[in-house]
Formats: structure tokens, sequence, C-alpha cells
């Protein structure tokens, strides 16, 4: 039995396995003490969060969209020369290799969390930001689409204006962020590390009661 982590590797490992019986999708999740520091009050610094700098979380079509906008970015991921180059003109902050307490503080102190990735497994930093009340702006492809819910603004990633739409209606609607961060946390915590074990322990139990296995 092979358990996947989203219906975006569902969809691909189908391509590859016929017996679809044989894949359950179970998502990935996040510890309780992500929730233990949800914001309770919003900041308005202009701070946007980038985690990854891979080919594939879109930096190139993210610093597009950002030009000429007065806010800062917190990118976390090594950079490359050619990235530099790109971000002269660009106020920002790089961080990597981070621990996990160091990471939570990061997304603490920023204002919204821009993951317009191109490619996913899963898409956890998602789930990361709504957990701790940061509001989401993602791609509207999977598996982002779903691991988001109805708790972000989804925007086409190969669009640069699109991007940079979203963030200026973030940034200037209290009212729209307070309401993400509220429909967040709820989406974040069927994500909890107890609930995913429980979908695990029910498939376990139901394969020891319907197969005979040799030890």
């Amino acid at each position: 039995h092979i358990t996947v982590i989203s219906n975006k590797t569902f969809d691909e490992l189908q391509q590859i396995i016929s017996n679809t019986r044989k894949i359950t999708l179970i998502p990935n999740c996040i510890e309780d003490s992500w929730f233990h520091l949800h914001k309770k009050t919003q900041i308005e610094n202009n701070k946007i969060l980038i985690i990854g700098t891979k080919k594939n979380k879109n930096l190139h079509n993210i610093l597009q969209a950002v030009k000429n906008l007065d806010i800062k970015l917190i990118i976390v991921g090594k950079l490359n020369d050619s990235d530099r180059k790109k971000l002269t003109n660009i106020k920002y902050e790089n961080y990597y290799n981070l621990s996990r307490e160091q990471l939570q503080k990061i997304y603490l102190q920023s204002q919204i969390l821009l993951f317009p990735s191109l490619y996913e497994g899963f898409g956890l930093p998602i789930i990361e930001a709504q957990a701790l009340g940061i509001p989401v702006i993602t791609s509207n492809i999977e598996p982002m689409k779903s691991v988001a819910g109805k708790a972000a603004l989804l925007v086409n990633p190969h669009k640069p204006d699109e991007i940079k739409t979203a963030i200026n209606k973030l940034l200037n609607n209290h009212h729209l962020r307070q309401n993400l961060i509220e429909a967040g946390y709820l989406n974040a915590n069927q994500y909890r590390c107890s609930r995913i074990a429980l979908k695990y322990a029910q498939l376990y139990t139901s394969l020891l009661q319907n197969e005979s296995f040799s030890f």
C-alpha cells in the first residue's frame, strides 16, 4: 500500500500505478507548537516572506511582481549571483540554514507569505503561515490550491502582474487580511499532527484486518 501527501502526487502516481485502491492520500502535518504562536494582532510593516529559492519557487516572477512596490522581501533560502543582481533595487533580507525556532520568528515578523510556486508535492509553508496567523498568497494550481483551502488569495504563478495585484490588495485591505487569517487558522487546524497520525493509524488497522503477514 502507498500513501501520498496530496492530490497532485496521487494524480502523478496514477500514471505509473493502475490499481489506485492501493493508494491513500494522507497529507503532511505540522506540530501543535506552531498553533501556540498564533499572532493575536496584525502587523503592518510591508514585509513579505518568501520561502525557498529553487527554480520551482518562482523567484523570477516574484521579483518582477514586486518591482516599484514599497515592500521588503524576507527571503529564506540561498541566493545565487543572478538572483542578487535582480534584487539590486529591491529591499530584502536573506536567511538560510535556520532552526525551526528561527524560522517561526521570521514568519511572525512578516505581514504576508508570498508562495506562488510552480510545482510542489504539498506546500507546507502555506499551512505553517496559516497556523501562525499570516495571510497567504499562493498559486491557483494543485496542490497549493487544495492545501490552502478557501483561506488564501490564489494567483496565476506565471503572471507577475496578477501576483502584484494580489500583494497590493492584501496590503491595503485590513478586513480581507483578517478574514484570511481567521479562515487560515481553521484550515491549518485540519493538518495538526494528532489528526494526521489518526489517519495513519486507521490505515494500518485496516491493512492488518484485511491482509495476512508473514514475520
